[in-house]
């Protein structure tokens, strides 16, 4: 067994065992909330209702709960939640490793619960375990590393996640521990290029899906490669193609990862965040006014990644500076709700998108932005924005999640989306995990 495999599996196994601070159960409960917010918000979008269809032809039985729909087997309810999590790109971000952990963790983990028994601390547990170790295996570098290769993270990292907090969930051995990641890296892989089409959501339903796999047939036996992860052919060098590249041995005693998450205000590319920011802030004074020009002072990443100039589609906008700028201009909260194909349409929106000019600044971070306004009689204004909103260092508090949590989840639940809410804000109370799926049973 290679010493990164060895290192990570002796730490799930001690999950059960492990004592996590107030502030590390109050991040995993703000992870939770979320991602439960974003699913329902996400459940009409129509790649969900394609993942739909195709699970319905496996005609699998089980007790695990699809949001707002039937129950069904483990990994069904795994990938179809997944989906609804991430179909409108709003789910939470661990910006060190650029990947989203919450979206594939929390659906393998809710899909298991009722198969093992486990209580709410149990799940609480094993979440912040699985975050952990995708995050401390991607390290500081390497998911950067990868996305710059053509990968996306959170199909990498992400199944490691998944598979670690499901191996927690089930209280596997080290050993077994080590085949469920090892057996998962195996199964690593998506692609950045997916970004504004139907197969980014279910590259994370697939993360979700076969990290609970992994776990579960490790528990039955299987055999896999531990060693997977160093050395030549081993995972590192495999997706960053560098005959130097490693994943370091993690060090779980180097702080908690889970506390380096942010969370998102809008339903866009977390880079884009920024740019959205200092455009909301300059709309109070576009009113009534010419505007000649609009610049967006980015990360070139950013520009990378974030460039289409022309979106056709709802999910090509999420991934579009343009289009997302000259939203927040317009006044809009650039919310989940807020992205249609009337708005796609919308002429107002189109002609200010045709204004805007993407800059890539080398040195600007990711999470940083300026939008600059340029008027037809020379004036103009501009907005600097350092650290979008929803960074650890400029954070979503409970009542930002509150507000938009309300806003996904209201037109779906209506009066029952308070008590869901303060339901999962205090999960860690016994019989919470009842309440919330007697909150999402089925809707008529």
């Amino acid at each position: 067994m290679g010493p990164v495999a060895s290192v990570a599996a002796r730490y799930i196994a001690a999950a059960r065992d492990r004592c996590y601070p107030p502030e590390v159960i109050d991040a995993a409960l703000k992870c939770l909330t979320d991602l439960v917010g974003v699913a329902v918000g996400g459940r009409r979008e129509p790649v969900v209702q394609l993942v739909l269809a195709e699970v319905d032809r496996w005609r699998s039985n089980g007790n695990a709960p699809i949001f707002l729909g039937p129950r069904t087997a483990p990994p069904i309810a795994a990938i179809v939640n997944a989906t609804m999590a991430h179909v409108n790109d709003f789910d939470d971000t661990h910006i060190p490793t650029d990947a989203h952990f919450s979206g594939p963790i929390w659906p393998a983990l809710l899909a298991l619960a009722d198969e093992v028994g486990a209580n709410e601390m149990q799940l609480l547990g094993a979440f912040v375990t699985g975050f952990e170790v995708g995050a401390k295996l991607g390290g500081r570098r390497l998911g950067h590393a990868m996305l710059a290769r053509g990968f996306q993270a959170t199909g990498v990292m992400g199944r490691l996640g998944a598979a670690a907090a499901a191996a927690a969930l089930l209280q596997l051995n080290a050993e077994k521990s080590a085949h469920a990641l090892a057996l998962v890296a195996t199964q690593a892989g998506g692609l950045s290029r997916a970004a504004g089409s139907m197969s980014k959501a279910y590259q994370s339903a697939r993360t979700a899906q076969d990290g609970l796999v992994a776990a579960r047939m490790a528990a039955d036996g299987f055999v896999a490669a531990p060693n997977i992860f160093e050395g030549d052919g081993g995972l590192a060098r495999a997706f960053v193609q560098d005959g130097f590249a490693q994943i370091i041995v993690p060090d779980f005693d180097a702080g908690w990862e889970v506390l380096a998450n942010s969370f998102k205000p809008y339903a866009c590319l977390h880079g884009i965040h920024p740019a959205v920011d200092a455009a909301r802030q300059l709309a109070p004074q576009m009113r009534s006014r010419e505007i000649k020009k609009i610049e967006a002072f980015v990360a070139p990443g950013v520009a990378r990644i974030g460039g289409i100039k022309e979106p056709d589609t709802v999910l090509e906008c999420k991934f579009s500076v343009r289009f997302c700028v000259a939203l927040g201009l317009a006044g809009s909260m650039v919310h989940g709700r807020d992205f249609t194909e009337a708005a796609v349409r919308e002429s107002g929106t189109r002609m200010l998108m045709s204004k805007v000019k993407v800059v890539p600044v080398e040195g600007r971070k990711m999470l940083g932005a300026a939008v600059k306004v340029t008027f037809a009689d020379g004036s103009l204004v501009e907005a600097d924005v350092p650290l979008s909103l929803g960074h650890p260092g400029n954070p979503m508090g409970w009542t930002d999640l509150e507000t938009k949590f309300t806003r996904s989840v209201e037109p779906e639940l209506g009066a029952k989306t308070r008590s869901l809410f303060n339901t999962l804000k205090t999960f860690q109370a016994p019989g919470s995990l009842q309440q919330v799926w007697q909150l999402l049973s089925p809707l008529g």
